[in-house]
């Protein structure tokens, strides 16, 4: 069920509340595939692994997470069929499938196993799910 749970409530409260729960879908997500990290690769590799990062790796995940939950705020309870989960499979085909191989970031989609594929796709919907949670907690916070 999308953020916006009445039709008069306003479309700024609908975006803060989306740009809320996208910072906290961003953390969680990144917990997440942290989590899929370690259990992967194992506790040392996984800290070799993060300080290796470029400095505004992170910064640039939670800046990307605020702007696409603000459109899930503006877009959730306008358009049918936008959901959590919908949400999230449909960032996933246009981020990580499609945006980020255009611009040569991972590398072409047949170059990772399907297993990397569904991990991705797997983290999106756990993004979606609490951008989904957060914003409507923070929805109906912002009476």
């Amino acid at each position: 069920m999308p953020i916006r749970a009445r039709y008069d409530d306003s479309l700024i409260k609908d975006v803060a509340a989306g740009i809320v729960g996208g910072l906290a879908g961003a953390w969680v997500m990144t917990r997440f595939e942290g989590l899929l990290q370690t259990l992967a690769e194992g506790e040392q590799d996984v800290q070799e692994a993060r300080r290796q990062k470029e400095p505004g790796e992170p910064a640039a995940r939670y800046v990307f997470g605020a702007v696409l939950g603000a459109v899930y705020g503006a877009l959730g309870g306008r358009l049918p069929g936008v959901g959590p989960m919908s949400y999230g499979t449909g960032l996933w085909l246009a981020a990580d499938e499609t945006a980020l191989p255009v611009l040569g970031l991972p590398g072409k989609p047949a170059e990772h196993p399907v297993a990397a594929h569904a991990k991705a796709l797997a983290s999106h919907w756990i993004y979606g799910a609490a951008l989904d949670r957060a914003g409507r907690l923070c929805r109906r916070l912002l009476v």
